[in-house]
């Protein structure tokens, strides 16, 4: 069995709500809302 390496990156955008709501997917934990101003800020950089 062999494994294919995708190299490089997806050559599309995602729109601003998709990728809104991926990148908060990793903070769902409850002890993450008291930072949701700073990951709204890492979002706005991201």
């Amino acid at each position: 069995m062999t494994t294919k390496v995708r190299k490089g990156q997806w050559p599309g955008n995602l729109e601003r709500v998709e990728f809104s709501q991926r990148f908060r997917d990793s903070f769902v934990d409850p002890a993450f809302r008291s930072e949701d101003v700073a990951i709204g800020r890492l979002e706005t950089i991201a």
